[in-house]
């Protein structure tokens, strides 16, 4: 799996450290863009960006769930894919 261009996990937030750990060690740069996005197009979503070498510390004492994890380059195009306003 770590040398898929993109991945989506759904509901693995209470293994995240172990899915950075993982991809890292099957050789996933720790630079590699990932988003945790909660609550998906719902008025409280939130969504945290990093990489896997800063996505723990920068979710720490989150409640993370229920959400999806996209991991990959993928990521980055999120500026592109925003809605426009009306």
């Amino acid at each position: 799996m770590a040398q898929l261009d993109t991945l989506v996990i759904l509901m693995g937030t209470r293994t995240l450290a172990t899915i950075v750990e993982r991809l890292q060690a099957q050789g996933r740069s720790p630079q590699t863009p990932i988003a945790i996005i909660r609550w998906a197009s719902q008025p409280q979503e939130q969504i945290w960006i990093g990489t896997l070498e800063s996505i723990g510390q920068k979710t720490s004492r989150q409640a993370l769930s229920p959400a999806v994890i996209v991991i990959g380059e993928v990521v980055n195009l999120r500026t592109y894919l925003q809605p426009t306003p009306d």
